[in-house]
């Protein structure tokens, strides 16, 4: 007994990938409730212009978030896209396609001053990653939640990401 492959237009594709993330908020967010319950827990502030701790204190994921948004500073077009997962590729024709939306669509992310990884939560093969952002030109701080899953290399790969309102909350 086999599966068929499916093809799905990209609006189908985008309405799944969108229900999926948002189930993946409703779980964030209840993690991120109880870690309020922990006082002790302090967010790890990242500064773009302070030294970062070695990488290995870091999860792998936040690692390579990091490396991304590195790349993304440095308007590297082709080094920010590999960090993408195959199901974000599917959804830009290039890299530099990929670049112009982070430059129109999420500004805070894409001229980010600095940005302090919040809570997280791994599930087997998926890591769901809150990051909050202040904008370099408006100082406005904004939230982040990215959802990334391993690739068969068992590298991290970013598979969804959104940039909440200042004032949203993920339920």
């Amino acid at each position: 007994m086999g599966f068929d492959k499916v093809s799905l237009d990209r609006p189908t594709c985008l309405i799944l990938s969108t229900a999926a993330f948002c189930l993946l908020l409703t779980v964030v967010a209840v993690k991120a409730s109880d870690a309020q319950a922990d006082p002790q827990r302090q967010p790890e502030i990242i500064n773009a212009s302070i030294p970062q701790p070695a990488a290995e204190q870091q999860h792998p994921g936040q690692s390579m978030i990091k490396d991304q948004l590195t790349a993304i500073k440095a308007r590297n077009a082709d080094l920010a896209f590999s960090y993408l997962s195959d199901h974000m590729h599917e959804n830009y024709d290039t890299a530099k396609e990929y670049l112009s939306e982070m430059r129109f669509e999420y500004r805070p992310i894409y001229n980010y001053e600095s940005f302090e990884f919040l809570d997280s939560h791994t599930s087997g093969e998926s890591l769901v990653q809150k990051v909050s952002f202040v904008d370099s030109y408006t100082k406005d701080e904004f939230t982040a939640i990215y959802r990334l899953v391993k690739s068969e290399d068992g590298h991290w790969k970013i598979d969804s990401f959104a940039v909440l309102e200042q004032d949203s909350s993920p339920i």
